[in-house]
Formats: structure tokens, C-alpha cells, sequence
């Protein structure tokens, strides 16, 4: 386990089985995805966070619109702490 701290851009999705949260983590080392029944306490916007790692791993997958592969860097995370209590919404 590691802990990185970093910048969470949370996007609530409509899925089949209702509404879950996907994050883009942007740290010092890298960006990462993270898909974490965590985030779903969040509303939509950009976060400063520390998070606890568990793993990272590479997820691919097709785009439904092209066809193109997509790859990219997931993080498991087991924990969540708020560093910065200011949200800035998407637009």
C-alpha cells in the first residue's frame, strides 16, 4: 500500500445499475483512474485528496463510438481523506 495525495476530478456516471463516481487522479507521479464505491459520496467536481492504494493495474477497453483501444492506469483504493474542503464544479 501506498499513500499519494493529488488532485480527483470526480464524474458521476448513469449505468445500468444506477449512478456511480469515476475519478481522474492527477499526482507528482502519474494520472490514474479510479473507480471506488468512495468517490460516490462526492458530487461532481475537483477535489485535493490523500488517497490510500491498494493497487494499480492497466484496464483496457473498446470505445463504442470508434472502435479505438483505450488503455489506462487503475487505482484500487481502500481509502479516501478530503485535503481541501473548496470544490470547483465542472462545466
Amino acid at each position: 500500500m501506498i499513500i499519494l495525495e493529488g488532485q480527483v476530478t470526480n464524474k458521476v456516471i448513469s449505468g445500468a445499475k444506477g449512478d456511480f463516481s469515476v475519478g481522474d487522479f492527477q499526482t507528482e507521479i502519474g494520472k490514474f483512474k479510479i473507480k471506488s464505491a468512495l468517490l460516490d459520496q462526492y458530487e461532481e467536481g475537483e477535489y485535493r485528496v490523500r488517497i490510500s492504494v491498494v493497487k494499480i493495474s492497466l484496464n483496457s477497453y473498446m470505445a463504442r463510438r470508434n472502435g479505438t483501444i483505450i488503455t489506462e492506469m487503475v487505482t484500487d483504493i481502500d481509502a479516501l481523506e478530503m485535503l481541501d474542503g473548496d470544490i470547483k464544479t465542472i462545466e
